[in-house]
């Protein structure tokens, strides 16, 4: 076949399907085989192949005639190869010897009148198929047939001219819109599927990591769909490898930190050009990792946040690893060290001295049997820190020793760190007073949350409080307070959302006490100035001599907009909430949706069903503890809470016929706690659950506070 050119399938990469012809005269009707065929593009569609009018005999009429006009044997025509070359070089005689002793005379077909039959027929068979078993693979084949007739066609018209002029015509013919000059058939342009926004894709990997993961981390079904997605195209590889490697955990897992370390610092496991994505790193610093640790920074240039957990080694000498790290971090906004021996807070000092951006700083120190080698931080140290945090908006410290002098330390904050948006100080000495936050507040006007734990002495002086109107959340946990300081918080902070305060019930000494000295007055005082809560938790509160159900009403009515109530009461703590408050709490609990009373054991059945039935749209209750429920409270909880999703009953006296009523009368229930062995003989279907006491994340500290950093992250523009 003097036309067909090898070079024109190289250029529009096409692979035709070649035949072998099988001389055997028992198998005449074996008219080849189709080796391969492939298309370059999947998103190319033609439309269903039509009988050409030049093409009087096909492949059926061929094997009714028992024709093989390949091999010529069981033929009433000859044909051979001398024959075939002078019919080539002289097209009359080719003509005159291209005769059949058929009853229907055949016009003349070309050279590739074998090949059009052969594809006419795939394609009429292909056609044949229901379109609900069309696979893949058919759609392919079917495409090979019909750019095969095309480009038959093509060439039977360019007959005669030269190789290189047919490969020009023939590309001009593909890639044109419209009709062809020299074909009668109507190609159909390529259409390749429409490219995404790498921001959109980055978007749409985003919600697949956040798929059913667990807080920050991501599950490992969405990092197996995303290691998935990068391997999809070249389009898709840059987006989903960015959200891929944009969180590395490898607390807990020192064999895939060497992994990782090795292969940021080679070329090894294809992972060099992806450390660079690294934007948030956790590691369980032990004498290896922190070794691996001053080699893995080098590679992970853009890092945002490093989270070192862990790091209480007894040996002394192995916090000297701390300074192996490289001396500069020129990206980095956040750094959490926690649980570190006492005896490195001048190595973690240096190397949060390094970090010029620096936004959020999180210091733990664990607790030491024996006594400090190296004495605490003084009040000129914290100053050398804070000058070198120009950018700080958040502080975290937990048992992280403060020197006495509580003034200095607010004066470094506010003289060096005048973007502070959250400060924690949570157990920093047993003689830490409330003094040191009236310094604060009093000096750092920018403070949004202000969250205080286990700072049981009273200020020395008396408690004066500027106005700070941009304070959102205010939690205070087994701090001394007093009416006289939280009527003044009323009144220097109207425009709190979230309030926690709770009562411990340890005193200085850490025995059963009490330092939190709040009455109906305070509360009272507290409630005609802050109008604007959300969240309110009393805890370990409510009963004499403390709280009744006077002053909360109060609060709440003050306050319609608070949606999430918490009333719960420490194990040990002597107070409890009875029948009698709580139903006089009940006209003021119309728009709760969140309700919280962990290990109120006073509260009988009947007060409790008459509570909740007042209460519609509640969507999350946690009796956790309350151990006097039984099955008929459980089981009407769906009737009396038609909106219910979450409950916590850990620790309620009820059977396997009242946990399996609560699950087939509660549509909308997502999750429930329950710890005993009735659980076992529940058929959960899709609701979840677990035995480990939970508590709403509007309730938790933690939660309030891991929310307030976020949105110091989002504001400063990095990865936490």
């Amino acid at each position: 076949m003097q036309n067909w050119d090898g070079r024109i399938m190289e250029e529009h990469q096409y692979t035709f399907a070649t035949v072998s012809s099988n001389n055997n005269d028992n198998d005449s009707n074996n008219l080849g085989t189709v080796h391969s065929a492939y298309v370059n593009t999947a998103s190319n569609w033609y439309p269903p192949p039509t009988a050409s009018s030049s093409s009087t005999l096909s492949l059926q009429q061929n094997v009714e005639h028992n024709t093989n006009p390949w091999s010529g044997q069981n033929s009433n025509h000859s044909w051979n190869e001398e024959e075939h070359e002078v019919a080539t070089e002289n097209p009359d005689h080719q003509e005159e010897t291209e005769t059949f002793e058929a009853d229907d005379e055949v016009p003349h077909e070309g050279p590739y009148h074998f090949f059009r039959s052969l594809l006419q027929a795939c394609a009429h068979g292909f056609h044949s198929i229901e379109p609900s078993a069309v696979t893949p693979e058919v759609r392919r084949a079917m495409m090979a047939c019909q750019l095969g007739l095309d480009y038959i066609d093509a060439m039977d018209n360019n007959e005669g001219q030269d190789p290189v002029q047919q490969m020009q015509k023939l590309k001009a013919v593909t890639m044109k819109t419209g009709s062809s000059e020299t074909t009668e058939k109507v190609l159909v342009p390529r259409r390749q599927m429409p490219r995404l926004p790498a921001e959109i894709l980055l978007r749409v990997f985003n919600f697949v990591r956040a798929e059913d993961g667990l807080g920050a981390l991501a599950s490992p079904r969405a990092i197996r769909t995303l290691f998935s997605c990068s391997l999809v195209t070249r389009a898709w590889n840059q987006p989903a490898n960015t959200v891929l490697w944009k969180k590395v955990y490898l607390a807990d897992q020192p064999a895939r930190f060497g992994r990782f370390v090795l292969g940021s610092a080679t070329s090894k496991y294809n992972k060099r050009d992806c450390s660079v994505l690294v934007r948030v790193l956790t590691v369980a610093c032990t004498d290896a990792d922190l070794s691996l640790l001053s080699v893995a920074c080098h590679h992970t240039s853009e890092l945002h946040s490093l989270e070192l957990l862990r790091t209480h080694i007894p040996d002394a000498a192995s916090y000297r690893l701390l300074q192996r790290l490289p001396s500069r971090f020129p990206s980095l906004r956040s750094l959490s060290a926690d649980t570190i021996h006492p005896s490195a807070w001048r190595d973690i000092f240096h190397l949060c001295q390094t970090c010029p951006l620096l936004s959020n700083l999180h210091m733990s120190f664990a607790t030491v049997d024996g006594p400090d080698t190296l004495p605490p931080p003084r009040a000129a140290d914290f100053d050398g820190l804070f000058s070198c945090l120009p950018f700080l908006r958040s502080l975290s410290l937990w048992r992280v020793p403060l020197p006495p002098d509580e003034e200095a330390i607010a004066t470094s904050l506010s003289t060096h760190c005048k973007n502070l948006r959250a400060i924690r100080i949570d157990d920093c000495g047993v003689n830490l007073t409330m003094g040191l936050i009236v310094d604060i507040w009093n000096k750092c006007r920018n403070l949004q949350c202000i969250t205080l734990r286990m700072i049981r002495q009273p200020p020395q002086r008396p408690v004066i409080l500027e106005s700070l109107p941009t304070l959102r959340a205010l939690l205070i946990d087994g701090c001394w307070l007093s009416d006289d300081y939280i009527c003044s918080v009323g009144r220097s902070a109207p425009n709190i959302e979230t309030l926690y305060i709770e009562n411990d019930w340890r005193d200085v000494s850490g025995n059963v006490g009490s330092v939190v000295h709040i009455t109906d007055r305070g509360i009272l005082s507290l409630a005609p100035h802050v109008r604007n809560l959300r969240t309110v938790s009393l805890v370990g509160l409510m009963g004499l001599p403390h709280l009744t159900a006077r002053s909360v009403r109060m609060l709440l009515a003050y306050n319609r907009n608070v949606t999430a109530l918490n009333l719960a009461r420490p194990g040990h703590a002597p107070v409890y909430l009875f029948d009698e408050a709580l139903l006089e709490l009940v006209p003021s609990l119309g728009g709760i949706r969140r309700l919280e009373m962990y290990m109120q054991t006073q509260i009988s059945e009947p007060a409790l069903a008459q509570t909740l039935c007042d209460t519609p749209r509640l969507v999350s209750l946690g009796l956790s503890g309350c151990f006097q429920l039984t099955d008929t409270t459980i089981s009407a909880l769906p009737a009396l809470c038609p909106l219910l999703e979450r409950t916590d009953i850990a620790g309620a006296n009820c059977t396997t016929y009242g946990l399996q009523m609560l699950v087939d009368r509660a549509r909308r229930l997502k999750e429930c706690v329950y710890d005993g062995e009735a659980a076992e003989s529940v058929q959960w279907r899709k609701v979840v659950n677990s035995d480990d006491p939970w508590s709403e994340d509007v309730f938790s500290p933690y939660s309030v506070w891991e929310r307030e950093v976020r949105r110091v992250a989002k504001l400063a523009g990095f990865v936490y």
